[in-house]
């Protein structure tokens, strides 16, 4: 390892053989620079970590804090001799009795599920709890609270559930601020903190997901539901349900069915799968593509191939596209493949996808890849100015004119519609069930005839065709129009 001196910034040279986790904190995000062959440029936002790989150079701003291993680095410039200039080092996260360290972070930290601070956290809500009952026990048994009146009393199910109801909901990689799938879950959460009085704790696991047993786990010693969000998550989850009978568990994009038995049928009776018709929301924007365009061409860009979960998206877009014009060009491409999940999360390289689609011609991208979508608009914006040729992107999961606008308002104009993936509503309905009573295990589709999926019209770039969008809809929904979920239909 060395140091060097960055002037504004401060430049850390990894050189090792073997790669290491950097936790990030403070006021501003780390840039990486890949130097191996073929590799890239990747920023990691404040307040969150990632794998540093061989022969890395991370380009540190000023009012960063970092922690490498365990070893925290106090990044102040000191002189070393020679007028060599290197940072600080020193170790102010001593492990304690137990041998783990304090990471000093959130929810998603290198240490994971053993982070003390989370479990500190969700210890805190679970006594909370326990202090409730406590006192609504003496209440109903006349002890020192007193009488409850038989109307307003702790025996009244609304009362009592509104009290009680507290939810542990874990992320997909990426966590909250993706401004796409995990950003809808967290809107649903909030919504359910806000109308149904429930109160949650939040976690995302490692990036390599390495943790989230551990953290559903912790989630279910506080909370009586816990949610997953993300396919990723089935088969921890079935195993912590099986472990925690009492706890209800959800989990999203999965129908959490076991297919060795016959037939199929839920993992058990305390667990839930939230679905989406993907493919009905993406045909409308395949819609909207095709009657947009002036090339003819067409583009599509997927976090993640080859393992079931995306296909949907690629062939309702191809789909929607080919009933209006059956000769329009489609090209699609995939930036990893299962099981490299880390596409989700790599909007530089999406960015370089998209770049290269507009260049050959395509005019119109929609991208289904989470968090790494964000640099496809970045990549239209650039495109357009740079040629002076109009290039649209269509967002996915989210309005994502609406999302990304609050943190780059420049990328609004080339946001073309965006494909709704209702997560936010599956959150919101589960933990109204689980608050109600009707929790109901095995999986939940939410389609167009409950809104589940659907399309943004922010911006008004497509008001002039919502006649035939809204035409198209109907049919799905009675039947008329039925939409394959595999993308080999549509001639990919």
């Amino acid at each position: 390892m060395r140091w060097a001196d960055g002037g504004m910034s401060v430049v850390f040279t990894y050189g090792g053989s073997d790669a290491l986790w950097l936790l990030c904190l403070g006021d501003s995000p780390v840039v990486l620079h890949d130097r191996r062959e073929g590799g890239t440029s990747r920023v990691v936002p404040r307040n969150s970590q990632s794998k540093i790989s061989p022969d890395t150079i991370l380009e540190l701003q000023p009012g960063f804090k970092c922690e490498l291993r365990d070893v925290a680095i106090d990044w102040a410039p000191r002189d070393t001799g020679g007028g060599v200039q290197a940072p600080r080092r020193q170790d102010t996260n001593p492990p304690k009795k137990d041998g783990r360290r304090r990471c000093g972070a959130c929810e998603g930290c290198v240490h994971g599920g053993k982070c003390l601070i989370i479990q500190a956290k969700w210890k805190r809500i679970k006594e909370q709890k326990e202090e409730e009952r406590r006192r609504r026990r003496e209440e109903r048994d006349g002890g020192s609270l007193g009488e409850a009146s038989e109307n307003e009393g702790p025996d009244d199910p609304e009362e009592v559930a509104a009290a009680e109801t507290t939810v542990g909901l874990v992320y997909d990689i990426g966590g909250r601020g993706d401004l796409s799938f995990n950003d809808s879950a967290a809107k649903g959460l909030d919504r359910a903190e806000a109308e149904l009085g429930i109160a949650f704790s939040e976690a995302s696991p490692n990036d390599d997901g390495s943790n989230r047993a551990e953290l559903l786990q912790l989630a279910a010693d506080a909370n009586p539901i816990v949610i997953g969000v993300g396919f990723l998550f089935e088969g921890d989850a079935a195993a912590v349900a099986a472990e925690n009978p009492d706890t209800n568990f959800a989990v999203i994009d999965s129908g959490m069915l076991d297919f060795s038995q016959d037939p199929p049928a839920p993992y058990g009776d305390n667990v839930a799968g939230l679905v989406f018709a993907e493919e009905q929301g993406s045909y409308l924007v395949g819609i909207a593509a095709a009657m947009k365009t002036s090339s003819n061409k067409i583009g599509f860009i997927g976090g993640v191939c080859c393992y079931g979960g995306l296909e949907p998206f690629e062939a309702g877009f191809r789909a929607g596209a080919q009933s209006v014009n059956p000769d329009i060009e489609i090209v699609a491409e995939y930036i990893t493949d299962a099981p490299d999940f880390d596409g989700f999360n790599q909007p530089d390289r999406a960015q370089v996808i998209a770049t290269t689609m507009y260049e050959d011609g395509a005019d119109i991208i929609y991208h289904a890849a989470g968090g790494a979508g964000n640099g496809m608009f970045q990549a239209a914006k650039d495109f357009t100015d740079d040629n002076g040729s109009k290039v649209w992107g269509i967002g996915v999961d989210d309005d994502q004119y609406q999302t990304i606008g609050t943190v780059d308002p420049s990328l609004q104009e080339f946001i073309l519609t965006s494909m709704l993936k209702r997560v936010d509503v599956a959150v919101f309905e589960v933990l109204k069930a689980q608050e109600e009573g009707s929790f109901t295990a095995g999986p939940t589709m939410y389609d167009l005839s409950v809104d589940g999926v659907g399309y943004a019209t922010s911006g008004g770039y497509i008001d002039d065709i919502i006649d035939e969008l809204e035409a198209a809809k109907a049919g799905m929904i009675s039947g008329e129009i039925v939409v394959s979920r595999d993308p080999v239909d549509y001639g990919a």
